[in-house]
């Protein structure tokens, strides 16, 4: 995969602990995000990932972490990602279609407010991220 073009996501920190994510996009259409956070930082928190998308959208689609499909997308619009920080990191790919064709949003986020992580699809009824999560 050759990577067309990169940027910076500015992420919350807390205190000494940092959080840092980069984004890039393919050429396949896969927007992609490599986050690395110490552990510290996640202490008594919960790591989620949230796809977000207006009541009206119907969304179909799978999340994938190492490979392996964790959930369908439909009603299911939010999965932990304990196995994650447990395994000091993963891939996760979400692979989705979406009609009316709208904004729809996917979030990497701990619940003490530490990190977030967002990619945002709109407009073609197509949704590709990936997610490289490194826990340090």
């Amino acid at each position: 995969m050759r990577l067309l073009t990169t940027g910076l996501i500015l992420l919350l920190t807390s205190g000494s602990f940092l959080t840092r994510a980069d984004r890039a996009f393919s050429e396949d259409g896969v927007s992609q995000s490599s986050i690395s956070v110490n552990r510290g930082s996640l202490s008594g928190a919960a790591l989620i990932l949230q796809v977000d998308a207006p009541p009206s959208a119907n969304i179909q689609g799978t999340v994938k972490i190492n490979g392996k499909v964790v959930a369908n997308l439909g009603s299911t619009r939010s999965i932990s990602l304990a196995s994650c920080v447990a395994n000091s990191g993963c891939e996760i790919d979400v692979a989705a279609t979406y009609q009316p064709d709208s904004a729809i949003s996917t979030a990497i986020y701990s619940t003490n407010g530490t990190l977030r992580s967002e990619q945002q699809s709109s407009g073609s009824g197509v949704m590709k991220q990936k997610f490289v999560l490194n826990v340090r």
